[in-house]
């Protein structure tokens, strides 16, 4: 985690996660070097995919300068300017007869780079093409807007015409009765001044639409909280009144979460799992962990649905102990349950490494 900590990993990992709620899809390539990743917009890289939704080919086009080429690639090339920019391409395609991924790089028409020719193993792949929502049959997957693409447009275009009935409210236009004693000249002299004059030869034109407008304002409004629930603002589950209760705050984000549960699942297996396997055998290769040991960890990832069943799991734990205790009594609770195992579950359930704050058996016994 120090290590992780230590990268770019929350930097690049923020700007992934905001092109996957819009576009749905990301580019990660994870560094051999550092436990970083870089990640590329959907507009940089086109992929295609089996009909189970595995990668078999990836492209990417960046453009890099000619002075950052090796010099056999800049002899090869058409024109040569070290400040001029060219079109890196790599390219990343599935062997399942060797049971790796072939990854080499060229540049412009078909230009070979020296050296990039490389192998990945299929379990840990650096390429990963990231899915917000994964849809069968389909080379890319769907932004989270998506789904709320109603309701942003009418959000978006409701906002527009409230400004522009806002403005035309707010401005104001004097008229002169044509022949009133009081000249149009005299409205524009300094506040206080004395003008010859009555009331009645001035008046103000308005747009008396306010009432029109308020039935744009109340769909507004209603749009704009559906809208802060999907994106899980807190103004979203706290609902406006002098007295709300944690309980009712924490089942409603419990709500919320339930309903993107899938979207984590999708995350976990494509990006999550790929990223621990592939730092954990990077950790093997710079010895700190043992050979082979990557092989023999059985991981699950505790977010989505699993990290929901756990924060479940602590609920009904925490309930209960609270119905227990009040009929056993705190000294006759360790004759019924296995205090120590309820402990060590509760610790698990939030997140807390048990060898650290429990004392062992023996520890206890002295």
């Amino acid at each position: 985690m120090k290590d992780i900590e230590s990268s770019t990993v929350r930097v690049k990992g923020f700007e992934a996660l905001k092109q996957l709620i819009v576009t749905g899809n990301v580019l990660l390539h994870f560094d051999p070097n550092s436990a970083g990743f870089r990640a590329f917009r959907m507009d940089k890289w086109v992929c295609k995919r089996s009909p189970d939704g595995t990668p078999e080919v990836i492209v990417l086009r960046e453009m890099v300068t000619q002075a950052s080429l090796p010099e056999e690639v800049r002899a090869q090339l058409k024109e040569t300017d070290p400040l001029k920019n060219v079109e890196l391409f790599t390219f990343v395609k599935r062997n399942d007869n060797e049971g790796v991924l072939d990854i080499h790089q060229e540049v412009e028409e078909g230009v070979l780079v020296p050296g990039s020719r490389g192998t990945d193993p299929l379990d840990t792949p650096s390429w990963l093409p990231i899915r917000m929502v994964a849809q069968d049959s389909e080379d890319y997957g769907r932004g989270y807007v998506e789904g709320l693409l109603g309701d942003l447009n009418t959000f978006d275009g409701l906002s527009l015409h409230i400004t522009d009935g806002a403005a035309a409210m707010a401005k104001m236009l004097f008229t002169v009765r044509p022949n009133a004693t009081l000249k149009p000249r005299g409205l524009l002299k300094p506040n206080l001044s004395v003008v010859v004059g009555t009331a009645e030869d001035v008046a103000v034109i308005q747009a008396q639409k306010g009432q029109d407008f308020q039935v744009a304002l109340q769909l507004f409004i209603e749009i704009r909280e559906r809208l802060e629930f999907s994106f899980l603002l807190n103004s979203a589950v706290q609902r406006p009144a002098e007295r709300v209760t944690a309980e009712e705050i924490r089942r409603m984000s419990q709500e919320i979460e339930d309903a993107l549960g899938g979207v984590h699942s999708v995350l976990a297996e494509e990006w999550q799992k790929p990223y621990v396997k592939f730092q954990l055998l990077r950790f093997e290769r710079l010895g700190l962990l043992p050979e082979g040991l990557p092989d023999v960890i059985n991981m699950q990832i505790a977010t989505g649905l699993q990290g929901l069943g756990r924060g479940h799991e602590l609920q009904y734990i925490g309930a209960f102990v609270g119905d227990v205790v009040p009929i056993r009594g705190i000294p006759e609770i360790g004759k019924v349950l296995n205090v120590d195992e309820l402990i060590r579950k509760m610790a698990i359930s939030h997140q807390i490494d048990v060898r650290e704050p429990l004392r062992d058996p023996e520890e206890v016994a002295a």
